[in-house]
């Protein structure tokens, strides 16, 4: 079934990153960014790692994200990540409007 297959994706999801950053000797930045997707990190307010834990949060609020998702959490999370990166809500809205079509989920 499809859930035993998200398990085991979640599982090894973190150490194939850790294997393939290392192996591609990848920049700290991205290594960053690949590996910590739950905080935002204050000091560098818009760091790669940032911008994809946006990323990460956004595709669970719109329903594209393969996975558990708590939306209490990830509503936290997309708030923070507003103020952090500056972004407006409408400018949010007006990128993510068509995206779950854009990405297939709807098929």
């Amino acid at each position: 079934p499809v859930e035993a297959w998200v398990g085991v994706v979640q599982r090894v999801s973190l150490p194939v990153r850790v294997a393939i950053a290392t192996r591609w000797e990848l920049a700290p930045p991205i290594v960053e960014a690949m590996n910590a997707l739950d905080d935002f990190d204050s000091a560098t307010r818009r760091s790669p790692a940032n911008y994809v834990r946006f990323a990460n949060a956004v595709t669970k609020q719109i329903g594209i994200y393969v996975g558990d998702v708590d939306a209490d959490a990830t509503d936290a999370l997309i708030l923070i990540g507003r103020s952090m990166l500056e972004l407006e809500e409408n400018v949010l809205e007006r990128l993510t409007a068509d995206l779950p079509a854009r990405a297939g989920a709807g098929a």
